[in-house]
């Protein structure tokens, strides 16, 4: 009975160890981690010289470190503050910009260290998109996306000189903790003492902007006075222009304003303002410009005031997209045709572009004309017609052929068979 029990605690210590020795000796199966990593995600104000280090949670497999699955990337098509605040909607977004980098690894530390092979762009957004990197066991870290965005230089001074080298005239610029130019103001003399950059200096002019929380423009105001107290930089400066901008819950611009007096109740962007200019833009569900219709400074309506109903536009666009959101066409506008009222289906077009895709996106029409024709409907064969053309792609998606035409041919119909050539484009 005694060596029953001995046998069961020996049965059950090889038992122990043999699941010990089975655990210990198994597959690695373990996913490599980032520990730490330098920029962190998100950091603003990076020196454009900066590496990028990965501490890794255990040894990594050199022969996956590479530009393929450690890539460094710039969004080059950002849209600019400056160019949002216009509301026009002139940018689109290109393809992100690879850098080239040098990639080193520290097996001590467990080190990934990425440095670019120039300086990076100032104030840019980039992104480091790792996939595909693996520990010695084959284990692949999963997907990662780390972004970053460098530092801008700004700008204290523009110094002007005279052929002679003495200083002609300069500008100072003022900035918030953002790095959003707050402030310009023009020198234009040294003053009392002769010297030029002391406190003297005789100001022309100075703008000065002001911004929302995500960092939109939302006026900008030049002064070319220093008011009734003779001081420059206070509150009764006399203003020369200003711009204005108002933005939907997207951050698109909605309006934007080019004044030159604010009336009498002081406000910018009111009835009673001098205006110049101002521009309406509208968005569909998907936040797609539709329409951006264009007042000038005679189109104040019968009630003389600006930004109400009676307001008369001297111009607008319309635009239109498939399910996929790509434009199909736009068309400008600009007369209210014989009923004399504007955004009714008789306004008088003066272009239209139009385009068509394929199934893959690709662009695969492109037409430019003048009106849509008597039956007034796009790509039909009484369209007035300037040129267009066509475009054929490779089964990976790469422009392979273009064709031109720039007439109708004998049948006066675009679009068909008998159209008149003016090039072709062959693509390798």
């Amino acid at each position: 009975m005694k060596m029953s029990k001995y046998l069961k605690k020996i049965t059950y210590l090889f038992l122990l160890l043999t699941v010990s020795a089975c655990s210990n000796n198994g597959p690695d199966v373990t996913q490599p981690t980032i520990v730490s990593v330098t920029p962190a995600d998100g950091d603003v104000g990076i020196s454009v010289i900066a590496s990028i280090t990965l501490e890794m949670s255990e040894s990594i497999d050199i022969a996956t470190l590479n530009s393929t699955n450690l890539k460094l990337n710039a969004s080059a098509g950002m849209m600019s503050k400056e160019a949002k605040g216009e509301g026009l909607v002139l940018a689109a977004m290109s393809m992100p910009s690879d850098v080239d980098t040098i990639i080193s690894y520290d097996d001590n530390s467990n080190t990934i260290t990425i440095n670019p092979d120039s300086p990076l762009m100032q104030s840019t957004e980039y992104m480091l998109a790792i996939s595909g990197v693996t520990d010695v066991s084959g284990n692949a870290i999963d997907n990662t996306f780390i972004t970053f965005t460098t530092y801008a230089q700004l700008t204290e001074q523009t110094v002007y000189y005279n052929p002679d080298g003495s200083v002609n005239y300069y500008y100072a610029y003022s900035y918030d903790v953002d790095g959003q130019q707050v402030q310009s103001i023009t020198y234009v003399d040294a003053g009392s003492d002769l010297t030029w950059f002391t406190s003297d200096d005789v100001i022309s002019t100075h703008r000065d902007s002001t911004y929302d929380s995500s960092g939109n423009l939302l006026q900008s105001v030049s002064y070319n006075g220093a008011g009734a107290d003779g001081v420059w930089l206070t509150s009764d400066d006399l203003s020369s222009s200003y711009d204005y901008y108002e933005y939907n819950a997207a951050g698109n611009g909605v309006l934007t304003v080019y004044g030159s007096a604010t009336g009498a109740d002081g406000i910018i962007a009111t009835a009673d303002d001098t205006v110049s200019s101002y521009y309406v833009t509208s968005y569909d569900a998907d936040e797609n410009r539709t329409r951006q219709a264009s007042y000038n400074g005679s189109g104040s309506g019968a009630d003389m005031l600006w930004f109400t109903s009676d307001d008369v536009p001297f111009a607008y666009n319309d635009y239109a997209y498939n399910s996929a959101g790509l434009q199909t066409n736009s068309a400008g506008f600009n007369s209210a045709g014989i009923d004399m009222t504007w955004f009714t289906s008789d306004d008088a077009m003066s272009y239209f572009n139009a385009y068509d895709y394929d199934v893959d996106g690709n662009r695969v029409l492109y037409v430019n004309g003048s009106n849509y024709g008597v039956d007034g409907i796009v790509l039909t064969g009484d369209d007035t017609v300037n040129s267009y053309s066509e475009y054929t792609y490779s089964a990976t998606g790469n422009l392979e052929y273009s064709i031109n035409y720039n007439t109708s041919g004998m049948d006066g119909q675009w679009y068909t068979s008998d159209d008149g050539v003016s090039s072709e484009n062959f693509y390798y």
